[in-house]
């Protein structure tokens, strides 16, 4: 039997066709736009296809000197390094390594680029520019918080999961995220694991006679303080995770018998610390005895990974100088060694007065003087990064009182040299939400690891403490922890429309490649290289090379004839970086690969999903 289409499925059908058509011609609108530079960067952000993942060689260890007396990036250290800083100075101190000979400081006439990526966090590398410098901060991941206080031994006293104890890695041996917290408040030590870094498994969970589960893997007979872990490739597997423990026993120590305390420490309460070892990040044992000196709560270790150095970034209270007032105030202390075990080992003269805020730091809503309540730093790419837990009151008599948590919130900072560390933007990296009800309401803190190289993102692992306990209200309680985000080498980027001219460089180790990470229009962005007179090396000038475009973390500059840098390895360069539109620079580096692996340092781990 014939069938016979009805009118309205015929125009039914038509319609249909004429919605395919206008959805392949919106598609074919957004991918190509050559005359539009805004939406030829949108269209550069669609769709990209995933890059092979970095070859992180040697877990990322970085062994590379710039030569005898130098340091990786070619900076040569002064004798009686490091000098301490004056407690009663409020100025703002430019790091000597951003300071010629002339101007009384030590950066190189030669800046060493053979290690990692080169961000602009700073002017060390800029001999001129037309460009603005913009700071960014980390953005909150929205599914906060991602670890919540459930076991016994989280729900009890205080209440909480936190990182103002333990640390955050990427176990690279093992592929796996690995956490270790602080429990209910520096009572204990909690250990959990992911396979994708937001959701997470408690280890070592025991249910108890009550029938509930009771999670810790270091309970406070051997922790009730603050602790540093750290995973150490090289170590012998029996010894790859490493803690620094202070408070130890939360016992505070008679600084006559024998221990030493910092010069100009004022604080009555000092403790003392010891170090753990680890095969498994479980079941720990104790190594090296006590510390030899006694220092103030919240004092902490890091490890740098340019220069082979443990510190011990020591807590104290010190007179001191802000806006010209003299307070009393936590400060720091920094105490270089040469081994784990040597951080219990330090003495007077080893520990120089190091940090404290200054005239740029913000005044407390109290009216207080602003204070450095901790500071942990790690090496990413080519620098150390440092967070500073600033605080703004209220002191711990209000806290318990009112039930409202301290202010503290994580200022970015960065360094060279590892001591130094410049602060050029004071808004909060991770800020405080400072609001009733909120997880986060005040109390941020952040751990020496905590920062891991996620594919074209850096992920830094965070805690803070919404003041309640159940319903009871308590400033020390309900600690969460959560996740905040950033672009890779996001720190800081170079905009707009124009050039950059770096100061004078060298390569070695075979780097060949030179890449860049970038936000620009599509053909808006070349590069040149200038030999060590300054005039353009023949074949590798603007008009040369290939411009290109789009936002990409892992961008290769290349020239017509196709040769690579080879030739630059032991010699002096500089490079010119043009963007002709609005554009954004956050880095640049030279690899010995096409894929482009920068051999730079890669915070607490480095994965790639």
């Amino acid at each position: 039997m014939k069938q016979t289409k009805r009118p309205w499925t015929r125009v039914l059908s038509i319609l249909l066709l004429l919605l395919t058509l206008l959805s392949v011609s919106c598609q074919t609108v957004s991918v190509k736009h050559p005359d539009n530079s805004n939406q030829d960067t949108q269209s550069d952000k669609s769709e990209k296809p995933k890059k092979p993942a970095e070859q992180i060689a040697n877990n990322g260890i970085i062994s590379y000197t710039a030569g005898d007396g130098l340091l990786y990036n070619g900076i040569k250290l002064p004798q009686n390094w490091p000098i301490a800083t004056d407690p009663m100075n409020d100025d703002v101190i430019t790091p000597p390594y951003l300071l010629s000979e002339a101007e009384g400081g030590y950066r190189p006439e030669i800046i060493d680029i053979t290690v990692g990526r080169q961000l602009f966090v700073d002017d060390f590398l800029i001999e001129s520019t037309d460009l603005e410098t913009v700071y960014h901060t980390a953005k909150k991941y929205e599914g906060n918080p991602i670890l919540k206080p459930a076991t016994v031994s989280e729900l009890q006293g205080y209440w909480g999961v936190g990182l103002s104890a333990g640390g955050v890695w990427y176990d690279m041996q093992d592929h796996k995220y690995k956490m270790w917290y602080d429990v209910a408040f520096n009572w204990g030590l909690g250990y959990a694991e992911s396979v994708d870094g937001i959701n997470w498994t408690r280890v070592n969970c025991v249910m108890n006679d009550k029938g509930k589960l009771y999670n810790v893997v270091m309970n406070n007979t051997q922790k009730n303080g603050t602790c540093s872990v750290f995973i150490d490739y090289e170590a012998d597997p029996s010894e790859k995770y490493k803690m620094y423990m202070h408070s130890f026993n939360n016992e505070i120590v008679d600084p006559d018998e024998n221990f030493y305390t910092m010069s100009g420490n004022v604080d009555e309460h000092a403790y003392a610390s010891t170090l753990y070892v680890s095969a498994d990040g479980i079941n720990w044992r104790q190594v090296g005895g006590l510390s030899s000196g006694a220092y103030g709560d919240q004092s902490t270790a890091f490890y740098n990974a340019f220069t082979h150095k443990w510190v011990n970034s020591l807590r104290g209270y010190a007179s001191t100088n802000y806006k010209n007032t003299t307070y009393v105030g936590r400060a720091r202390w920094y105490a270089e060694r040469d081994t784990f075990l040597d951080l219990l080992t330090w003495t007077v003269e080893d520990a120089k007065f190091w940090l404290k805020c200054d005239e740029k730091d913000k005044l407390a809503a109290s009216g207080k003087p602003p204070q450095v309540y901790n500071f942990n730093a790690i090496a990413y790419e080519s620098i150390m990064f440092g967070g500073w837990q600033i605080w703004y009151g209220p002191e711990n008599g209000i806290v318990e009182t009112s039930g409202n948590p301290k202010i503290t919130e994580i200022i970015a900072s960065y360094s060279r040299d590892g001591y130094y560390f410049d602060r050029p933007d004071r808004t909060s990296f991770i800020a405080a939400s400072r609001t009733d009800g909120t997880w986060d309401k005040g109390y941020v803190f952040s751990s020496p690891g905590a920062m891991i190289v996620h594919d074209d993102e850096i992920w830094f692992y965070y805690s803070a403490m919404s003041g309640y306990a159940g319903s009871v209200k308590n400033g020390h309680a309900n600690s969460q922890i959560g996740l905040a985000m950033l672009r890779r080498d996001g720190f800081a980027s170079l905009e707009g429309k124009g050039e950059l001219l770096t100061r004078k460089l060298t390569v070695n180790n075979g780097k060949k490649y030179l890449f860049v990470n970038i936000d620009a229009p599509s053909n808006s962005f070349r590069a040149e290289i200038l030999d060590a007179n300054g005039n353009v090396v023949n074949g590798f000038s603007m008009d040369d090379c290939i411009a290109v475009g789009g936002d990409d973390t892992r961008l290769m500059i290349t020239w017509k004839d196709g040769k690579d840098l080879s030739f630059l390895n032991g010699t002096e360069f500089q490079i010119r970086f043009s963007m002709d539109q609005n554009g954004k620079l956050y880095s640049f580096w030279l690899s010995d690969s096409t894929n482009g692996e920068s051999g730079g340092a890669i915070g607490s781990g480095y994965v790639s999903q």
